[in-house]
């Protein structure tokens, strides 16, 4: 599959309306942010709660967003899970861009 362009559908105001739903959201519950080559791990709480949270930040960032890619690890034993969100080249710069240019979402 060639790389998507790195773009959102979103508008800056949607983004903001919504970052609590989104990777923000996700973002701010993450006790762990790493670097990737091409994008960013969070490593978060093993809880149901999160469970959710991930599932349905995934499922509205692949609609909106459709260049990220996610791998989400899921440990034995109640280790904290990993979301890797990666994609083409520029993918680690725009994510750290969004999170700069949004305020901090405080997690449900």
């Amino acid at each position: 599959m060639p790389d998507l362009p790195i773009a959102c559908s979103l508008s800056v105001d949607e983004l903001r309306l919504r970052a609590a739903d989104l990777l923000p959201g996700v973002a701010a519950a993450a006790t762990k942010v790493e670097p990737l080559p091409d994008g960013v791990r969070l490593t978060i709480a093993a809880t149901s709660t999160n469970w959710t949270r991930i599932a349905a930040a995934v499922d509205r960032e692949r609609q909106c967003c459709p260049f990220l890619r996610f791998i989400l690890t899921v440990p034995a034993a109640g280790a904290p899970f990993t979301l890797d969100v990666t994609g083409p080249p520029g993918t680690q710069e725009y994510l750290l861009a969004l999170a700069a240019a949004l305020p901090p979402v405080a997690p449900k």
